[in-house]
């Protein structure tokens, strides 16, 4: 190994860590005299192993006698910034990827792929950006981790086979825990295969002297870390029976022609949504609701991309509209236009009339688009 530098400075040791999805970071030994190489942004120069562009988070940096332990994660370390809560509407993934990682200050990188499909609606709640970016990747189906250069990669695993050196060799291997060390493996990554098998997590130890790379396998995409894909599952079931389970009261700000809703939702964790469809719960039912009333919204399947109002309050209704081939109504008394009762095909009526003659009690013998019950 050649020297190692970080910001400029001499690198004692480093123990880089990737795991297949997320953040890398890194621990980095250097002597005390250059402990200010260690604010913000950091570029770690390990010659044959890479470049790694990160940043050192608020008290990362520890000083013992003589030399200085620092640590550094991958990109910006802005996935733990809290987002606040907006809407999409017909909208590229990409965009809405990007959206979220500006504020945390990280990039999507150049070779991001399988982002171009529109959403006709996300909905992404106030939350930190490590948990709005991983929520839409998992909608879409994909994967994602930062790179070596601190940009954030998003794609389907493909599986490419590692170029490693010809001098790359195993040194230890443990095929229960599907585990190798490898020696001179510096290029070795999480998403690759070596040897046949996929490569979930990497740990590279370096010196200037000498380099030592871990590697564990997996079965199967799914697999991996199984302390981070667990949490990962906890995180993710609770986060969104909080978020997209639940029903939020929303006042009406207008309805559409379209009969859809413009909504400003109570909840400040939630953003305003606009074109939201109505889920009646009766076919042939349409409403007109009057601005300033309040539905629920959910979101079905508990799915963000899939918004929807339901529950009205009685006050909230101007006029409803009932579409079939018949509609029975089995009741003893109707009434209608505030208390006027309906009479029915068949019932005895009293006629008031000036004319001579005319009876004053007569009997309804014909009506249009009623059922006689």
């Amino acid at each position: 190994m050649s020297t190692i530098l970080a910001n400029g400075a001499n690198v004692l040791r480093a123990t880089l860590s990737f795991p297949r999805v997320g953040v890398w970071h890194a621990t980095v030994d250097i002597d005390a005299d250059a402990a200010d190489a260690f604010v913000g942004r950091v570029e770690i120069d390990a010659g044959d192993a890479g470049v790694f562009v990160g940043t050192t988070p608020p008290n990362g940096v520890n000083v013992f006698v003589g030399r200085v332990r620092a640590r550094v994660i991958g990109g910006a370390a802005g996935f733990g910034t809290i987002c606040e809560p907006k809407f999409y509407r017909s909208m590229v993934a990409s965009t809405v990827l990007r959206d979220v990682l500006d504020l945390g200050g990280e990039e999507l990188s150049g070779t991001a792929t399988g982002i171009d499909s529109v959403l006709p609606f996300w909905t992404r709640p106030e939350a930190s950006v490590g948990e709005a970016f991983e929520e839409l990747v998992a909608s879409l189906g994909l994967s994602w981790r930062v790179l070596d250069d601190g940009t954030v990669w998003v794609g389907e695993e493909t599986w490419p086979e590692a170029q490693l050196s010809a001098d790359a060799l195993v040194l230890e291997e443990n095929p229960a825990e599907r585990t190798a060390v490898l020696s001179d493996g510096e290029k070795l990554r999480p998403g690759q295969t070596y040897e046949g098998k996929h490569v979930g997590r990497v740990e590279i130890a370096i010196s200037p002297q000498a380099s030592r790379t871990t590697a564990w396998f997996q079965e199967s995409d799914a697999d991996g870390d199984p302390v981070r894909v667990a949490l990962t599952k906890i995180v993710r079931q609770m986060t969104r029976t909080i978020d997209f389970l639940a029903a939020y009261p929303a006042r009406v700000v207008k309805q559409n022609d379209d009969g859809t809703l413009e909504l400003k939702l109570k909840s400040e964790r939630m953003p305003a949504m606009s074109k939201i469809p109505i889920r009646y719960g009766i076919p042939g039912i349409r409403a007109k609701v009057k601005p300033g009333g309040f539905v629920n919204v959910e979101f079905e399947h508990g799915d963000p991309s899939m918004p929807c109002a339901t529950v009205w309050d009685r006050e909230s209704v101007s006029e409803l509209t009932v579409k079939a081939d018949k509609v029975i109504i089995d009741a003893a008394d109707v009434d209608v236009q505030k208390g006027r009762p309906l009479a029915r095909v068949g019932d005895m009526v009293q006629v008031i009339s000036t004319a001579p003659g005319t009876p004053a009690i007569g009997q309804i013998m014909t009506g249009n688009n009623m059922h006689r019950g």
